[in-house]
C-alpha cells in the first residue's frame, strides 16, 4: 500500500469536536444496573427449565435484544444528532461515551460526506431490523422448546458475527483512522480534569511534551481501558456467542436428526414382527 494512501487517511474521520468533554462511565451505571436485574430476572423466567450453559445463552440474547432494538436503532434513525450537546437522550448519551473508542459511532458530522457513515449505517440497520427480529424470536421458540429454534438461532448469530466483523475489519484496514489517535488523562493546559477525559483532535498541538509525536496508528492501545476495554472488549461477546452458538444449533440438529433415525429404526423393526 502506498504512503500517500496512507497519509490520505489520516484525517478521514474527524477528531472530537471542539469543548468535547466525556460524560464519566459513572453516569451510566443506573443504566447498567437495570439492565442487569431485568436480563438476570427474564433469563431465570424463560430459561428456568434449561441447563446452564444454556441459561447463559438465553441472557446473552436478553441482552442482544435490548441493544439491537433500542442503542442500534437509535443510530440508524438519529445518527447525525448524537455529538449535538443539547441532546440529552439516553442513547445519544450512549453513544457519545462508547464514541472515544472509534468515532464513527459518533455518526455523520459536518463536512463529512454521507457517504462515509454508510457503512456504519447498514450494519447498524442490519442489527436492528434482522438481527433484533431473529434473536427474539429465538428466545420466544426457546421458551416452547421448539425445533425452529436451531435454525434462526444460527441465523441470528450469523449476522451478528457479520456485523461485528464489518465493524473491526474496515477499522483495521484504514489504520485504525477513526479511533480517536490522543487520548489524554490529567492536565491539559495546565487545567486540572479529576475523573473526566477530555479528548484532542489528531490534528491539533498538544501542549504537553513528547519526546516524540505519538504513532497516529497504535497510540490508542497505550490506554489499556479505551483500546482493549472499549474497541475490543466491548464488542468481543459478538465474535465468541455466535460461534458458540452455532456449535449449540448443530449439535443439537444432530441429536435431533439422530432421534428420528432411531425412531424410525424402531418403527420398522414394529413393521416386520
Amino acid at each position: 500500500m502506498s504512503s500517500n494512501v496512507t497519509a490520505s487517511w489520516a484525517n478521514l474521520y474527524p477528531g472530537p469536536p471542539e469543548g468535547f468533554v466525556l460524560e464519566p462511565l459513572s453516569a451510566f451505571f443506573p443504566l447498567i444496573t437495570y439492565m442487569s436485574i431485568i436480563t438476570v430476572g427474564l433469563t431465570a423466567f424463560l430459561a428456568r427449565n434449561k441447563p446452564l450453559h444454556d441459561k447463559v445463552m438465553i441472557g446473552y440474547f436478553i441482552i442482544s435484544v435490548f441493544i439491537h432494538f433500542n442503542l442500534e436503532r437509535y443510530y440508524t434513525h438519529w445518527n447525525h444528532t448524537i455529538l449535538d450537546p443539547t441532546n440529552n437522550d439516553l442513547m445519544a448519551r450512549v453513544w457519545r461515551h462508547y464514541g472515544i473508542s472509534d468515532t464513527r459511532w459518533w455518526g455523520q458530522q459536518p463536512g463529512i460526506p454521507k457517504s462515509q457513515y454508510s457503512c456504519m449505517y447498514g450494519l447498524e440497520w442490519l442489527a436492528a431490523y434482522e438481527c433484533g427480529p431473529l434473536v427474539l424470536l429465538t428466545i420466544i421458540l426457546a421458551f416452547y422448546d421448539s425445533p425452529w429454534r436451531w435454525a434462526v438461532q444460527s441465523a441470528a448469530v450469523t449476522a451478528q458475527a457479520y456485523g461485528l466483523f464489518i465493524t473491526w475489519l474496515p477499522a483495521f484496514y484504514e489504520d485504525l483512522s477513526s479511533v480517536p489517535a490522543c487520548f489524554v488523562f490529567g492536565l491539559i493546559n495546565n487545567h486540572p480534569l479529576p475523573r473526566v477525559l477530555r479528548l484532542q483532535p489528531r490534528n491539533l498541538h498538544l501542549h504537553i511534551p513528547f519526546s516524540k509525536p505519538p504513532n497516529p496508528r497504535r497510540v490508542s492501545e497505550n490506554d489499556p481501558i479505551l483500546y482493549w476495554g472499549y474497541f475490543i472488549g466491548m464488542q468481543s461477546p459478538w465474535a465468541f456467542f455466535p460461534v458458540l452458538a452455532v456449535i449449540q444449533s448443530g449439535w443439537e440438529t444432530v441429536k435431533i436428526f439422530n432421534r428420528v433415525k432411531e425412531l424410525e429404526a424402531i418403527v420398522g423393526k414394529t413393521k416386520k414382527q
